[in-house]
């Protein structure tokens, strides 16, 4: 869900908008348009880390191979495991 905020609600009430945009996204418009967005630290960088795997032509041909079951991902310690058993 986002809330929407114009510039002169976000003025005068900057701190009670910014704990709401720790739990939503709050967009801040002027004359009807966005102008900006506050989110928390924690969604931007969920964002910043998607955009990172996205832009890596390596990270999303395993994820492809991964939805098309040519390959399965498993925690590292069950890999160490199953590599030291052999």
């Amino acid at each position: 869900m986002t809330t929407q905020y114009s510039v002169q609600e976000a003025q005068t009430s900057l701190p009670r908008i910014l704990r709401e945009a720790e739990e939503q996204t709050v967009v801040i418009t002027q004359r009807g348009k966005a102008v900006g967005y506050l989110l928390s630290p924690e969604r931007f960088e969920a964002m910043l880390e998607t955009m990172d795997i996205m832009s890596n032509p390596a990270a999303m041909e395993a994820i492809r191979d991964y939805k098309s079951g040519k390959t399965k991902f498993m925690p590292l310690d069950v890999l160490n495991d199953c590599l030291q058993n052999r």
